[in-house]
């Protein structure tokens, strides 16, 4: 029996990660255990810990971090606390192996307690870019820190062993956000609506807007500039979801709550939808606006275009489905209004590679995990 330990610390990641854990927990020759952090554990996040209880997971430890400071200065005291909480979970767990996913401070941490405490990592969605973001520095740190590698697309693939790692560690498996798109189950509209307090219009987006890593300042001014082409096109429904954890959150949080505040009869906020209803969500909106991946990865096959703002997802892979727009009113204005003028899906998907959690499992049971540790620098 292989045990392989998994480190979740946002609602995105987990959400993406479901479909892997719950292959590995049907497989007979692998265990899985959780190690829940970040803003899972997190009320102001929505306590998604209680998601995670709901799909029947058992196995796991907590890793509470404290998110009341936002600035640059928080992230690397939380990125000291991961380690310092891995310096006693993982030695508990003895996992043979940590899998870990993208691109977050967080999993950076991770990435160096178990390559300090000679455990291998597995790292989901490496070789990608994102220009407009810490994130990107994040990714490719954690990607020379790993030993295999399940890349969601052919170039990534190609980008990673262009960074010196072994072509037989590194494994071309699909997104695992376009494997949601296809296996979970939908809710009933009509019902998710009502159940969340939703103001359903003729027409509506879903948007998030993360902060800027790399610019903090530059986040609020960024979504005033987006809210104030919304104010333009009255009657448009806006479905809001929460930024993440990174510095600068707070003053977005804020500014999203004064802007529904204004707009109570077309705008609904929300702290976590969870997988299945944020899918549903993708499905049924004429669009999905703001600078998420999930914009870029799951949109478009839910057949929902995508309205990406700003440079935080600069450099990423895209479907035709998505439309950029600089973070100035106009230009979000005339870019949001094409679009829902447009028709819907379907649409090709660089990140469609089949089933990724079967591809995954392949692969790993096609490892020598005693082998892995050391490793050598392709070229």
């Amino acid at each position: 029996m292989i045990k392989i330990a998994c480190f979740t610390a946002t609602r995105a990641e987990y959400g993406l990660l479901h479909p892997v854990l719950k292959v590995l927990n049907e497989a007979d020759d692998f265990s899985v255990s959780l190690i829940i952090s970040g803003t899972h554990l997190d009320k102001t996040f929505g306590n998604t810990i209680e998601d995670i209880k709901n799909d029947g997971i058992t196995s796991y430890k907590t890793l509470p971090l404290n998110y009341s400071d936002d600035s640059p200065k928080g992230n690397v005291t939380r990125s000291a606390a991961v380690l310092n909480g891995l310096a006693e979970i993982l030695p508990e767990l003895a996992a043979d192996a940590v899998l870990i996913l993208g691109d977050r401070y967080e999993t950076l941490a991770v990435a160096q307690a178990c390559c300090m405490m000679n455990i291998p990592i597995l790292h989901m969605h490496g070789g990608e870019l994102s220009f407009g973001s810490q994130d990107n520095q994040f990714r490719h740190a954690i990607s020379k820190l790993s030993h295999i590698h399940f890349c969601a697309t052919e170039t990534a693939q190609t980008r990673l062993m262009k960074m010196g790692e072994s072509p037989a560690h590194v494994f071309l498996v699909g997104a695992p956000g376009v494997e949601n798109c296809r296996k979970q189950p939908l809710v009933n509209l009509k019902q998710l609506i009502q159940e969340q307090d939703i103001k359903w219009q003729p027409k509506n987006i879903l948007f998030t807007y993360h902060p800027d890593s790399l610019e903090t300042d530059v986040s609020e001014r960024e979504l005033n500039e987006i809210l104030s082409a919304f104010e333009r096109i009255p009657g448009l429904g806006i479905i809001i979801t929460y930024p993440n954890s990174d510095s600068g959150h707070k003053a977005i949080i804020n500014k999203i709550h004064e802007f529904q505040s204004r707009n109570p009869e077309r705008i609904s906020v929300h702290k976590s939808l969870g997988v299945q209803r944020y899918l549903t969500l993708i499905k049924a909106v004429d669009a999905v606006v703001g600078n998420s991946s999930s914009g870029i990865i799951e949109a478009p096959s839910m057949g929902t275009r995508t309205l990406n703002i700003g440079s935080r997802q600069k450099g990423r892979e895209r479907a035709l489905s998505v439309t950029d727009a600089e973070p100035i009113t106009e230009d979000i204005l005339s870019a949001l209004k094409t679009i829902l003028n447009s028709n819907k899906g379907p649409f090709s998907n660089p990140y469609d590679q089949g089933d990724t959690s079967a591809n995954v499992l392949h692969a790993l049971r096609g490892l020598s995990f005693s082998s892995l540790l050391e490793k050598e620098f392709y070229e």
